[in-house]
């Protein structure tokens, strides 16, 4: 089976994608399209699928419920996530570093609630990918259709669901961290929580590392498959896009195996979810 994996954005050169491919035996990743996607083709995509429902009823001039204190920028998925990696013991881990650990790894935060989980409404292109969700879903047919479907693919009832890949790749540690915590260390936290590139500072090596952390030690996939190829390709590490269009990869195969904490799991009110979306990381 197929899984398609995009990193969205409004320049094509922020676009990453790629592609993995489940025989049973192995998640072989491709980093070019397959001459014809299958029909069954699952994909997970890095980009919010709906808005704060606050918002949104501002919009059509009705009073908004109480949401918190943020202007109603935020999904309650979104509020759901900042609680729920912040409890993670891998997180502790990080803020329990001795003075003499402090020293040696220096950076402030391994998780930041509002700097890793970005409110919706800051997102500039929220808008043009719920266009081109529309457009993929359902081309040619009602509006009413259109939204119905929509709110499908907000809820992962859909083959196109959403991903964010920095928590799911901190529930892929979280999971290693409970199998083996001696496998996790403040160092692979610190490499983990500085995948992303900045301007002049590429990350390459960080990547690279993380990659074959999760290659080569599968038990937090759960599931006896090899992660392929054995090395990490120098275009998926070269670029944070492409690897984060891996990620959403590993979130949509992660989801067809009931392996992400659905909506309902995660205790959140079916109306909200299907006007706001909601993000999937492991379970």
């Amino acid at each position: 089976m197929l899984f398609h994996g995009i990193d969205f954005a409004n320049r094509d050169n922020n676009i990453g994608r790629c592609w993995l491919q489940d025989d049973g035996v192995s998640l072989q990743l491709h980093l070019q399209p397959p001459a014809e996607e299958a029909a069954d083709t699952r994909t997970a995509v890095d980009c919010p699928f709906g808005t704060s429902r606050g918002f949104g009823r501002i919009l059509q001039g009705l009073l908004p419920p109480d949401e918190g204190d943020d202007g109603y920028k935020t999904r309650e998925t979104e509020r759901w996530l900042r609680h729920h990696i912040g409890q993670f013991d891998t997180h502790q881990e990080w803020r329990n570093r001795t003075d003499a650990e402090r020293e040696l790894f220096r950076r402030p935060n391994y998780y930041h609630p509002t700097a890793h989980v970005q409110s919706t409404l800051g997102l500039q292109i929220v808008p043009e990918c719920l266009a081109w969700l529309m457009e993929t879903l359902a081309p040619d047919t009602e509006p009413d259709i259109r939204l119905e479907l929509l709110a499908s693919a907000r809820k992962g009832e859909s083959q196109i669901v959403e991903a964010h890949p920095r928590p799911f790749l901190y529930s892929a540690i979280e999971r290693l961290f409970h199998h083996n915590n001696q496998l996790v260390t403040l160092q692979v936290l610190e490499t983990v929580a500085d995948y992303k590139e900045r301007p002049g500072d590429p990350h390459v090596a960080q990547r690279g590392q993380i990659y074959r952390l999760l290659q080569q030690h599968t038990q937090w996939i759960r599931q006896a498959r090899a992660i392929l190829p054995a090395e990490p390709p120098d275009e998926l590490i070269a670029s944070d896009h492409t690897f984060d269009a891996w990620l959403c990869c590993l979130t949509a195969w992660a989801h067809h195996q009931n392996q992400t904490i659905t909506w309902q799991a995660a205790g959140l009110d079916e109306a909200a979810v299907a006007c706001e979306g909601h993000i999937l990381v492991l379970s």
